[in-house]
């Protein structure tokens, strides 16, 4: 007998159009609950920072100041701009105060919802005077920052290589290298009774100070300086008279013998 195949009967079933499905309007539900919420917080007229407080400033005018804050916190987005506390760029708007304003070494940012900013400036503190040409006061970075007035009593350092004239901001001697100074600045004023007026930065190895009296010191860098001023201070007491001064030109520290003319 033959033998027969049965086929089953397959029907194609028709699919829902895609706006018909539950899945597509809980999608559009999703994205539309999601462009709200971030339109409420965008653009909401409750976020916008309609104040900004600042504190710590006393070199560089706050007015000054707000109207660079007030220049860098609007973000445009597509077309419309907005000054929400939520999208406010922080290190964006202290870089733009710090390239502004040199005198300024630093700001803390602080949200204050729903529509306030708090800005606690922190200014650069002069430590010595770096001149070449002109004189601009420095901070303990070996930053220059200002221009320094008549007036001032701090420490010049000059640097024989430097050519160029100083840019406020940019930092014009190393920090170690003025720490280096500093030090020594003081070493001689507690330890020798000294008091000096410029510091004379000849190479990475040795840096010529000029005391107040009109005598310079010739100092090795990578030496001991505590040890340098002892032998400074031993060679005043033993070797060089007080009215002998007046024609000293120089001692020289940088090698195990002291030398002075």
């Amino acid at each position: 007998m033959p033998k027969y195949r049965y086929k089953k009967n397959y029907r194609m079933k028709r699919s829902k159009p895609i706006f018909m499905k539950r899945s597509f309007w809980q999608s559009v539900l999703v994205i539309l609950f999601l462009f709200g919420i971030s339109y409420f917080f965008a653009f909401s007229p409750v976020f916008q920072i309609k104040e900004v407080k600042i504190a710590g400033a006393q070199k560089v005018p706050q007015e000054q100041i707000m109207s660079k804050i007030n220049d860098i916190l609007p973000k445009s987005i597509l077309i419309f701009k907005t000054k929400s506390i939520f999208l406010a760029n922080i290190s964006q708007t202290e870089e733009g105060l710090l390239e502004n304003f040199p005198q300024i070494e630093g700001a803390v940012f602080d949200r204050e919802f729903p529509a306030s900013l708090n800005v606690e400036i922190k200014e650069r503190g002069a430590r010595a005077l770096w001149c070449n040409g002109e004189c601009y006061l420095i901070d303990k970075d070996g930053v220059a920052f200002e221009a320094a007035p008549d007036n001032n009593q701090l420490m010049q350092i000059e640097v024989e290589t430097a050519f160029e004239q100083a840019k406020l901001g940019q930092s014009v001697i190393s920090r170690e290298l003025l720490s280096s100074i500093l030090k020594i600045e003081a070493l001689l004023k507690e330890k020798a009774g000294l008091e000096t007026q410029k510091a004379m930065v000849i190479s990475t190895e040795r840096v010529n100070f000029k005391t107040r009296e009109g005598w310079e010191i010739y100092f090795n860098l990578e030496d001991d300086f505590e040890w340098q001023v002892t032998k400074l201070t031993l060679v005043l007491e033993r070797e060089i008279l007080p009215e002998k001064r007046e024609i000293l030109e120089y001692i020289d520290l940088r090698f195990t013998r002291v030398y002075y003319k």
